[in-house]
């Protein structure tokens, strides 16, 4: 495994007790094929994901419907979504020069964090831990500042 990988869920793993990568080895192996070696990865970490939700931003941990088991994953260049269970891979990818607000929300038993881009957004599933979520935050708005003062 990358160095920047295993550094990244040490850090998640630190800020949040309750974080396991465990069931999706295969899939941190499998985003690892789509990683540049010019590019670092600064988070990382897996859970339920829900491309374009039209719905507010509201965490339910209890509800799957229109998720999907996903890792994620943000580098300095880009983020990546990348789900797969055999036979099935799909990778959804955008440059961090799209994204355009990132939002958090936190419930009694889980909170969620979208991140909105110019063409979609992403729903993460987060356990109710606001370390995690403003470890995020801060990655993401180091990532935008350094990328707009280019």
């Amino acid at each position: 495994m990358r160095e920047d990988i295993e550094q990244a869920l040490r850090k998640n793993k630190e800020l949040n007790r309750f974080f396991t990568t465990l069931m999706f080895k295969g899939m941190i192996k499998g985003l690892e094929d789509y990683l540049k070696p010019d590019e670092t990865v600064v988070y990382i970490r897996n859970a339920n994901v829900q491309m374009n939700s039209p719905d507010k931003l509201e965490p339910n941990s209890f509800s799957i419907k229109g998720k999907q088991p996903a890792v994620i994953a943000i580098t300095d260049k880009r983020v990546l979504v990348y789900h797969k269970i055999f036979p099935n891979e799909k990778m959804e990818q955008f440059p961090v020069q799209e994204i355009r607000s990132y939002d958090f929300n936190k419930g009694l038993t889980s909170s969620k964090f979208r991140i909105t881009t110019l063409t979609k957004s992403i729903d993460i599933d987060l356990t109710c831990n606001v370390k995690e979520a403003r470890h995020l935050n801060s990655i993401l708005e180091n990532i935008t500042r350094m990328r707009q003062s280019l």
